[in-house]
């Protein structure tokens, strides 16, 4: 029964320290991969239930990293307000609102989408801007977890006619000490079981 006990305390340690099944996250940043002017049309990331949780409307919030915009309409809303609008508008009227398009040009501007709330993070897609300057459609991302750390990056090249680029995100890498901790609940389910049956093999009857 004792052994029983332990193996199972063991199974518990097991499954409470193996890595989780998504890129927990509640930040994307975006930048230029060529250190020059950002122009994002629209960015969606979705969750493991298929829900755009950079979309203004399910809570995501947006900023740039240096203030100021082009015009009126080149917010950071507009990169994440559900519309996908990627023709820049010079002479927008009053609320038009497109794509977001800071007002200075450098490796410094950042579009910064803060989720509603942690999420498990499954992809992310990118709209560049379609009526010029195809060079300027390569984006790094990276998501960031509650605690300010980085649990995934990479890069989106959006270069292409449609000018979109899209990405899944792999399931979080464990750290050493996680794989550790696995090996080591396996060695002890593993001794448990092969002691309990030299135990029952070694009893004799008079």
């Amino acid at each position: 029964m004792k052994l029983r006990l332990a193996a199972a305390l063991v199974c518990s340690s097991f499954l409470v320290s193996a890595p989780a099944s998504a890129a927990i996250a509640i930040k994307l940043e975006i930048t230029n991969a060529l250190n020059t002017w950002l122009q994002v049309a629209e960015v969606e990331v979705f969750n493991s239930a298929s829900v755009n949780v950079a979309a203004a409307a399910n809570g995501g919030t947006a900023v740039g990293a240096v203030p100021g915009t082009w015009n009126s309409a080149s917010t950071p809303f507009g990169a994440i307000n559900g519309v996908i609008d990627n023709i820049f508008n010079f002479s927008p009227a009053p609320g038009d609102v497109t794509m977001y398009h800071p007002s200075t040009e450098g490796g410094a501007n950042a579009l910064i989408v803060t989720f509603a709330g942690s999420s498990d993070i499954t992809g992310i897609n990118i709209y560049g801007r379609a009526d010029c300057c195809t060079g300027r459609d390569i984006f790094n991302y990276r998501l960031f977890d509650a605690l300010n750390n980085v649990v995934a990056q990479g890069q989106l090249d959006a270069t292409n006619a449609d000018h979109f680029a899209s990405v899944d995100i792999p399931a979080a890498v464990p750290e050493p000490a996680s794989w550790a901790m696995m090996l080591a609940g396996f060695g002890a389910v593993g001794f448990a079981m092969r002691r309990k049956k030299t135990v029952n093999s070694s009893v004799s009857f008079a």
